[in-house]
């Protein structure tokens, strides 16, 4: 998950977990609401566990929303029972806007799609990370 003020975007893997698709975003608001619809997507998905960025700046220390992100995290454990994984997200939305801009789509599509993608990447950067270190 990419989590952004207005939306989270949202990524899975497939059942090997060495791919990462993307699957779209969810709105942040209302917010009272988040956790419950979050623990339904995962049901639904069928997730054992949740990868969520990590918003730091480039020194490693947290960034602006590192706090937000942290609660959301510790609410998802306590509501799913599952494991969240804090997962450094630097640089992801710059390389989201990157490629979307390198696609060569209009600038509202990429602004719907620039937090999907920063998703996958979180993703299957936690996943190549796994992958190394079997």
């Amino acid at each position: 998950m990419d989590y952004g003020e207005r939306r989270i975007g949202l990524a899975v893997s497939d059942p090997t977990g060495t791919f990462a698709s993307p699957i779209g975003f969810m709105e942040n608001r209302p917010r009272e609401t988040l956790v419950s619809r979050l623990h339904a997507l995962c049901k639904e998905r069928d997730v054992s566990s949740i990868v969520l960025g990590l918003p730091l700046h480039m020194s490693g220390k947290d960034g602006t929303h590192a706090a937000v992100v942290r609660q959301l995290a510790e609410e998802l454990r306590t509501a799913t029972g599952f494991t969240v994984i804090l997962q450094d997200e630097r640089l992801t939305t710059v390389s989201a806007e990157k490629a979307l801009l390198e696609a060569d789509l209009r600038r509202d599509r990429r602004r719907v799609l620039r937090d999907t993608v920063a998703a996958q990447m979180i993703l299957q950067n936690h996943l190549d990370g796994l992958a190394i270190n079997q």
